[in-house]
């Protein structure tokens, strides 16, 4: 995604759907990145699993991030969302969840999450996600020229 312009700030994995927040320029990066994120994931997965054909739909949900508050809150559905999910399944959680499959810095990490380091983060070059989302992060952990994205694939 790198040579496209797109910075990989923060992920999770879920059973069915990824969620990601990215950093682009503009809507053509985003479009390029995805576009070489699916056709990578596909043939790994394909490779993996010795079959062809699809593997990814062709779309994706695009929020673009503006405010800090926009950010903070991103963050904290991207980081969390092993969790929500467990609690909605009705399976009990501790007061710290470990998530295997999800990663972003470690200052933007909930309390209630551990998370493993991952080389496919980029560090975040914006200020809303360098420090701008602090300013509506309520407590430790969570709570302006380019725009983060945060992308549902």
């Amino acid at each position: 995604m790198r040579e496209f312009g797109a910075r990989l700030t923060h992920y999770s994995v879920q059973g069915n759907h990824v969620h990601l927040i990215l950093e682009v320029e503009h809507r053509q990066m985003l479009a390029r990145a995805m576009r070489s994120l699916c056709i990578r994931a596909a043939k790994r997965l394909n490779a993996m699993m010795g079959r062809s054909g699809r593997v990814v739909a062709d779309r994706y949900h695009v929020a673009l991030l503006r405010t800090p508050k926009q950010v903070a809150n991103a963050i904290r559905y991207v980081l969390a969302n092993t969790r929500k999910h467990l609690v909605e399944r009705g399976v009990p959680v501790g007061p710290v969840t470990v998530d295997e499959y999800a990663a972003g810095p470690a200052e933007h990490v909930p309390k209630t999450m551990r998370l493993r380091p991952s080389a496919l983060l980029l560090e975040p070059r914006t200020w809303l996600l360098q420090s701008g989302w602090k300013r509506a992060a309520e407590g430790p952990g969570l709570s302006r020229r380019s725009a983060s994205t945060a992308v549902r694939a």
